[in-house]
């Protein structure tokens, strides 16, 4: 991030890996995907270059989180102790605290993945065309952040494919019909 700020683009002056040996020290950054740098820079831009600067937005993603959780356990018609309990989980996870104190990439992927699920289950149970482009556009935010967050996309028809197999169930309300805007919201 610091190197964002100061005009030197997505570059890192070390050597973190040597899968493929770079020809200088200051080469472009090839193994962490970028949105995290992104983020950290623009409160630097702002405040200075600072930790506390670059910690504040996964201080914020820390904070919305359990908030996440909680709506996702209230549309799987968790009571709402149930949904408080399962937020206060996500608020206390060690691996999400200390994440949210650091700019790391796990609490950014923990809260796209998290929307993106909300999303993703919203719209099969409305049918809102926005609902599957926000999954698709928050699931391109956790593949930005971490490689893994697009395992997600593969979560997806499988989900699709399990519903239509229990959907004989009278309370099930399933509306896959625009999930293929999952796809065009991640591109």
């Amino acid at each position: 991030a610091v190197r964002i700020v100061e005009g030197h683009g997505l570059t890192i002056d070390y050597i973190w890996q040597y899968n493929v040996p770079p020809d200088d020290i200051v080469h472009p950054g090839e193994h962490w995907m970028p949105l995290t740098a992104l983020i950290a820079a623009v409160p630097m831009s702002l405040f200075g270059i600072s930790v506390r600067a670059a910690v504040l937005p996964s201080i914020a993603a820390g904070v919305l989180l359990p908030a996440l959780v909680y709506l996702a356990a209230r549309q799987w018609k968790l009571s709402h102790a149930a949904a408080l309990m399962s937020a206060a989980g996500a608020a206390f996870l060690p691996e999400f605290m200390l994440n949210s104190l650091r700019t790391d990439t796990t609490i950014f992927a923990a809260v796209f993945v998290t929307g993106a699920l909300v999303a993703f289950q919203h719209g099969l149970k409305h049918g809102s065309v926005w609902a599957y482009g926000l999954c698709g556009v928050l699931t391109g935010l956790a593949y930005l952040t971490r490689t893994d967050g697009a395992l997600i996309l593969s979560l997806i028809p499988a989900v699709i494919i399990v519903m239509a197999l229990v959907r004989r169930r009278a309370d099930t309300a399933f509306r896959p019909r625009w999930s293929p805007l999952v796809v065009v919201g991640f591109v």
